[in-house]
């Protein structure tokens, strides 16, 4: 159900998800489709994500 979160794939999303956030991780990512894409937009979008 998580990862259901991840597939709305926009900046506006993912700054919603992860605002407050320190630290994430994410167990099991290989069972997530296109997991890569998406972490590259994250971290190249959102400012203090690495």
């Amino acid at each position: 159900m998580d990862s259901d979160l991840l597939k709305e794939r926009s900046v506006t999303n993912y700054q919603r998800l992860l605002s407050g956030i320190d630290v994430l991780v994410i167990d099991e990512a290989q069972h997530i489709p296109d997991i890569g894409l998406i972490l590259k937009l994250i971290v190249d979008s959102i400012e203090g994500i690495k």
